[in-house]
């Protein structure tokens, strides 16, 4: 039969005795196999096609025709050795958003050509406006060189010339891990680059980055284990000597030591945590003084504020914890951008009954009038100021000012960094309402009763 005929060919068997036979019927079987296994190469050769195509597609960038992010991480491995160069182009988004995405394809293909030109083993596209060029060995020379060329380039928009900005980064993978090197010295190059200049990464920047990393790292880790903790510093009423409130403040709990945000703050703004950060600190805060009418002020950001849910989180935890509003004030930096979106939030805070307390007063550019049209229940004067109280008659005279000028929008003044009774009583006599610092009592994890 056909099929058996078929199995033996392809069995490679290349020798057949055949009993007799009519050779009319042999000729058209064998004629019908031929064309079976003609045609299933065809489907083969057309399958492999069809493969090669899929693949190449997965491994090359659609509007460039280079090699994509899924080949470089294939290639990875083979970079040990050789130099890495980074081109972006600045600003590329805008360039999209002015002409249009047509033309911003245009600039892609034109700008990898131009790369392509350079004496580069590869060229890759990465995602976004991202090229990557691999190569044996690099000059600080080549890199001007490239640097040169691509500023001179002009994209051609309806007869008018598109001028482009770039950055360049260049650095050499020591390590076999190439992927992981690419990604420090791509953080390093995100954080520093500067327009239309290049830069060598060192060995020594991408430790920094390693460092960095690891830092943030451990930030996820601590807020995952839950070991962002409340302490609380007493805020005095300077009258009675009694304490007023408690301001909020945020410490790391970890393995018998306790860290301040000062070593971790930039870390969890690089993790993208701080609005986490801020939430846990209200949950755990609040539910300290549950049922009590213990007034606490809680550092809010401009994260913080933004968010849609913030107000709303608040208010729930304020109700789950058997509190009123007016016992919690939300204090904001001065230098915080007021902008309409935050000014509103900050109005619906004060509607719904919470206080506003403005910190670090005198430290940034204030905006009078829009301090004037938040109505901020507390200033709270910076400490830099305060501690030269003792030593500078000009310290004296700006915070007497701002004194009177917080009583003048109806505000009430509290003095940071009150550190021993001769401060105290200097702003005490200036007619500051309230004193916070070490003269009375540090942060502590538990409430202090004076």
């Amino acid at each position: 039969s056909e099929t058996e005929l078929k199995e033996l060919i392809e069995l490679e068997i290349n020798g057949f005795v055949f009993s007799p036979t009519d050779v009319e019927e042999l000729k058209k079987v064998i004629e019908r196999v031929v064309y079976l296994i003609n045609l299933e190469n065809e489907e083969k050769s057309y399958l492999k096609e069809i493969i090669e195509d899929k693949t190449k597609k997965l491994i090359t960038d659609e509007i460039t025709g280079f090699y994509n992010m899924a080949k470089f991480k294939e290639d990875s491995q083979k970079f040990v050795g050789k130099c890495i160069v980074i081109f972006d182009i600045n600003d590329f988004k805008r360039i999209n958003n002015a002409f249009g995405f047509e033309f911003g394809d245009k600039v892609l293909k034109e700008v990898g050509e131009t790369i392509k030109s350079f004496n580069l083993e590869e060229v890759y596209k990465l995602s976004g406006d991202v090229f990557v060029g691999i190569a044996s060995q690099l000059e600080e020379e080549d890199l001007k060189h490239y640097l040169q060329v691509l500023s001179a380039l002009t994209i051609d928009f309806n007869g008018f010339p598109v001028y482009l900005n770039f950055s360049l980064i260049a650095f050499k993978v020591r390590e076999k891990d190439s992927i992981n090197v690419f990604t420090r010295a791509f953080s390093y190059f995100k954080e520093n680059r500067v327009r239309n200049s290049y830069q060598i990464v060192t060995k020594e920047m991408l430790e920094e980055v390693v460092k960095k990393s690891q830092k943030v790292a451990y930030i996820l880790k601590v807020i995952r284990d839950s070991k962002i903790v409340p302490y609380f510093q007493p805020i005095i009423d300077n009258a009675t000597q009694k304490v007023a409130k408690y301001e909020v403040l945020a410490r790391i709990e970890d393995e018998g030591k306790v860290i301040a945000p000062y070593f971790f703050i930039d870390h969890a703004k690089d993790a993208g945590v701080i609005k986490d950060i801020t939430k846990m600190i209200i949950d755990k805060s609040l539910k300290k003084i549950e049922g009590t009418d213990i007034s606490l002020s809680i550092n809010a950001t401009d994260e913080d504020l933004l968010e849609d849910g913030f107000i709303t989180f608040l208010v729930q935890k304020v109700e789950q914890y058997n509190l009123l509003n007016s016992q919690i004030t939300i204090e904001i930096l001065e230098n915080m951008a007021l902008t309409d979106d935050i000014l509103y939030k900050i109005k619906l805070l004060k509607y719904l009954g919470f206080e506003i307390s403005i910190d670090d007063f005198g430290t940034g550019y204030s905006n009078f009038e829009k301090f004037l049209e938040i109505s901020p229940d507390y200033l709270k004067i910076d400490g830099s100021f305060i501690k030269k109280l003792e030593s500078s008659r000009q310290a004296s005279k700006i915070v007497n000012s701002m004194n009177i000028f917080a009583h003048a929008m109806g505000s009430k003044v509290i003095a940071e960094f009150i550190e021993n009774e001769e401060l105290f009583n200097r702003i005490s006599a200036m007619g500051i309402e309230y004193s916070q610092g070490y003269y009375f009592a540090k942060p502590e994890r538990d409430l202090i009763e004076l």
